[in-house]
């Protein structure tokens, strides 16, 4: 499958998109990234940080392969379940403003980081991650929803107060409780 701007699927060790971003001579090349957002939803509108970090060719998710990060305002709405989304329970789209970057101008000003991930569904946990899923029954899948709006597994959305041991709700995405989107798949650049 090909994105604008030259992004493609394949795999690695879990499933891998790939993107092809020259780097300039010295830097630290990127090779790998990683997107994740914390969002919440009140009354239909949806608000949070999207994250993309960004690792060189020895990732291995510590600061030693880090390369940068840009740090984005995620607002948008719920929406109507796109085609595809397998058990979808709830969707999204989201308009993505860059905020924060320590990244070089060619790989901030990518036009796919802010236009190619248009927003999301929440559904069943796609099958080939299933045992993977951080908290089993409060955890859900998270597909993104390209800039053609194609449907693709991306990972899975929970609270993210599990991960502080605290107390949820039985409908987190109703109650404006923030909502941790936690990638199963990188992106090879």
């Amino acid at each position: 499958m090909k994105f604008s701007n030259g992004f493609s699927r394949r795999a690695l060790v879990l499933p891998v998109v790939s993107i092809f971003i020259g780097g300039c001579s010295g830097e630290k090349e990127a090779i790998w990234a990683l997107n994740y957002a914390t969002v919440s939803n009140s009354n239909d509108l949806i608000e949070g940080v999207h994250v993309w970090t960004f690792f060189d060719e020895d990732w291995d998710l510590t600061d030693n392969s880090y390369v940068c990060a840009v740090v984005q305002h995620a607002e948008g709405t719920s929406s109507a379940s796109p085609d595809g989304c397998p058990g979808a329970t709830h969707s999204f789209n989201w308009t993505l403003t860059t905020i924060s970057s320590d990244c070089p101008d060619y790989l901030e000003g990518n036009p796919f980081l802010t236009d190619g991930i248009t927003g999301g569904c929440i559904g069943d946990i796609h099958p080939s991650i299933i045992d993977e899923s951080p908290y089993d029954t409060q955890t859900e899948g998270w597909y993104i929803l390209d800039e053609n709006d194609e449907v693709i597994p991306h990972g899975f959305i929970y609270p993210e107060a599990l991960d502080l041991d605290e107390t949820v709700t039985d409908e987190p995405w109703e109650n404006g409780e923030l909502l941790k989107l936690s990638p199963a798949w990188a992106w090879a650049l």
